[in-house]
């Protein structure tokens, strides 16, 4: 489940998070492997993690993703094929939205 829960959050996207920080950190002649810039990065991707199970929640609620659009290749399968339940992503995503209050 926990893979479940990770994979949930699209982690090969957080990239688009991670570089915007280490280049304005590289930018302003910080020291990239600093506390600053590493909380700095540790609140970009829980903010973007918890936008992606935000997303995956309320596209599942609303009808958006669902086999016709899983078949299509648009939608995101973990609710869909029930592989977690409604209340564990917005639960996983109240624990990102509490990881980044306390990054911050």
């Amino acid at each position: 489940m926990l893979y479940t829960v990770i994979s949930s959050t699209r982690p090969w996207s957080f990239t688009a998070s991670i570089v915007p920080v280490l280049v304005t950190a590289a930018a302003s002649g910080a020291n990239l492997l600093s506390s600053s810039v590493l909380r700095a990065v540790c609140f970009a991707v829980s903010v973007h993690a918890g936008a992606n199970l935000t997303n995956t929640y309320y596209d599942y609620k609303k009808g958006i993703d669902n086999q016709s659009s899983l078949a299509k290749g648009t939608g995101h399968e973990t609710l869909v094929n029930k592989q977690l339940t409604p209340n564990t992503v917005l639960g996983s995503c109240s624990l990102m939205n509490i990881s980044y209050i306390m990054s911050s």
